[in-house]
């Protein structure tokens, strides 16, 4: 994403994505599959909710 478009949209945790994303790239031996899942599943409808808020701003 650009530096633009995380400035705009500032209510994303963008650091904790990034984090996120880090150590599946660079540690994906220490995760554990099942956790990351159901953590993962749990937050799908806080993703959701965010993507129709975009979507409708941005019509």
């Amino acid at each position: 994403m650009s530096e633009a478009f995380r400035r705009t949209h500032s209510e994303i945790n963008w650091r904790k994505i990034v984090s996120l994303r880090n150590m599946l790239i660079h540690r994906y031996d220490e995760v554990q599959q099942d956790i990351l899942w159901n953590d993962r599943h749990l937050r799908t409808h806080d993703v959701a909710n965010s993507a129709r808020t975009f979507i409708t701003s941005a019509m």
